[in-house]
C-alpha cells in the first residue's frame, strides 16, 4: 500500500488538480514535489493572485521539525508574494506559534482534513486549535492493498477512510478491554473478529462491521 501522504497528494493532483477545489475554489495545479530553495514542497499551485505552496501531512508529525520546514517555505513564498497552505488531520498549536508572524500577515493558511462520506478540507484559525482533540491520522486507518488503483476516483478514498474510521474506533475499544483481566477472552474474540472484518470484500465487510458494533454495544 502506498504512503498515506503520497495517496493524499495524488488525490489532490488528480486530473490536473481537479480536487484542489476541495481546499479552496480557484486553485490551479502547477506541479508536484517541487524543489525550492528551502526544500521540496508537496504541491505548487496558483490562486487568484499568486503562486503558492501546499504542504501535506497525513500522519502524525514532529511539531518542531514541521514548524521549521514550514517556516522555510513561508519565507520563500512571502518573498514571491505567495503563501503556504498547510494541511493535516490536526494542526497543532506549536505549528501556529512557529508561524505566528506569517499567519498574522496572511502568508500561511491552515486546513484540517475531515472525512465523512468524502474528503473535505476545512480552514481552521488560531482560536480553533486544541491539541487535546482526538483524531485519527490516515496511517491509523485500514486501507486495502489495491487502494492505489482507485484513489483517483472522486470521493473513493474519502469514502473508504470514512468507513474504516469506525474500525479504528473499535480497535481502540478492544485495546481498552484488554486492560481488564476478566474480559481478556472477550477482547481477544473481538480482536479476531475485527481482523476478519479488515480482510473482507466491501459487502461482507459492512455486515461484519455491523455485527462487531452490536457486540461492543452489548459489552458496554
Amino acid at each position: 500500500m502506498g504512503n498515506p501522504e503520497t495517496l493524499l497528494r495524488n488525490y489532490l493532483s488528480y486530473d490536473n488538480g481537479k480536487n484542489l477545489s476541495r481546499i479552496k475554489p480557484g486553485l490551479r495545479l502547477l506541479g508536484e514535489e517541487i524543489i525550492i530553495p528551502s526544500g521540496r514542497i508537496d504541491l505548487l499551485v496558483r490562486d487568484s493572485q499568486s503562486i503558492c505552496g501546499v504542504e501535506l501531512k497525513a500522519m502524525n508529525y514532529n511539531t518542531r521539525q514541521v514548524g521549521t520546514q514550514l517556516t522555510g517555505y513561508a519565507h520563500y513564498f512571502k518573498e514571491n508574494n505567495g503563501k503556504v497552505f498547510f494541511i493535516a488531520p490536526k494542526v497543532k498549536k506549536g505549528i501556529y506559534y512557529a508561524l505566528k508572524d506569517f499567519y498574522e500577515e496572511g502568508m500561511v493558511e491552515f486546513y484540517e482534513i475531515k472525512v465523512t462520506n468524502k474528503f473535505s478540507f476545512n480552514r481552521v484559525y488560531s482560536k480553533d486549535l486544541d491539541d487535546s482533540r482526538k483524531i485519527y491520522y490516515l496511517d491509523e486507518i485500514v486501507m486495502p492493498a489495491n487502494i492505489e488503483k482507485g484513489y483517483t476516483k472522486p470521493g473513493m478514498l474519502g469514502n473508504y477512510i470514512a468507513r474504516n474510521i469506525e474500525a479504528a474506533k473499535l480497535i481502540n475499544t478492544i485495546k481498552e478491554c484488554t486492560n481488564k483481566p476478566e474480559k481478556e477472552n472477550f477482547a481477544k474474540a473481538i480482536s479476531e473478529a475485527t481482523k476478519f472484518f479488515s480482510k473482507q470484500a466491501k459487502g461482507k465487510a459492512r455486515h461484519s462491521l455491523k455485527a462487531i458494533h452490536e457486540i461492543v454495544k452489548a459489552y458496554k
